[in-house]
């Protein structure tokens, strides 16, 4: 049994809705939707007519663009054009993938909110899996050049490597 905050009745939990930060019954949440949408009938109706539909994919994405960042068709075009419609961080073109043409990622920091510049996808995927913290990119760059560079003079076997961190493989060589 839980207890609305808007109408302070005691319900059964199926009454609720299946989270702890709605802390309304089922019915006063639904109440409160009606009288939302009455009161604000000419606001709703004014950003559904923005909101872009499926048949203009290129508008819903401007559209995604300009309500996460802020940045509209233009500026979005013109950060295209500066970079030559190219990765800032690997040079590459966007590739087209199966559900999208190939588009520059928008680049922001997520603790400011300010963006860098626009991205292929690969390289956001990166600074994302990385939580944007330098250091772990470090940890890769050099996890990379040890195999790339120092492998071969180890002549480690596969079945040890399998056995043996990065940690171990950097000590015992002093690299």
């Amino acid at each position: 049994m839980r207890k609305c905050t808007k109408c302070y009745l005691e319900k059964p939990d199926k009454e609720f809705y299946n989270t702890q930060a709605i802390r309304w019954c089922r019915e006063c949440g639904v109440n409160y939707s009606k009288e939302y949408r009455e009161r604000n009938r000419d606001k709703i109706n004014k950003r559904n007519r923005e909101k872009p539909r499926k048949k203009d994919p290129e508008k819903a994405y401007f559209y995604s663009i300009k309500t996460a960042y802020g940045l509209n068709e233009k500026d979005y075009l013109e950060l295209k054009n500066n970079q030559n419609n190219k990765c800032f961080i690997c040079g590459k073109n966007p590739t087209p993938c199966k559900n999208s043409p190939g588009r520059l990622s928008v680049d922001h920091n997520h603790s400011t909110g300010q963006i860098r510049s626009l991205i292929c996808r690969n390289c956001n995927a990166v600074i994302g899996h990385c939580f944007e913290d330098i250091s772990i990119l470090q940890k890769i760059i050099d996890y990379l050049n040890l195999f790339q560079n120092k492998i071969t003079k180890f002549n480690i076997p596969i079945e040890k490597l399998n056995r043996l961190t990065f940690r171990d493989i950097k000590a015992k060589k002093n690299i």
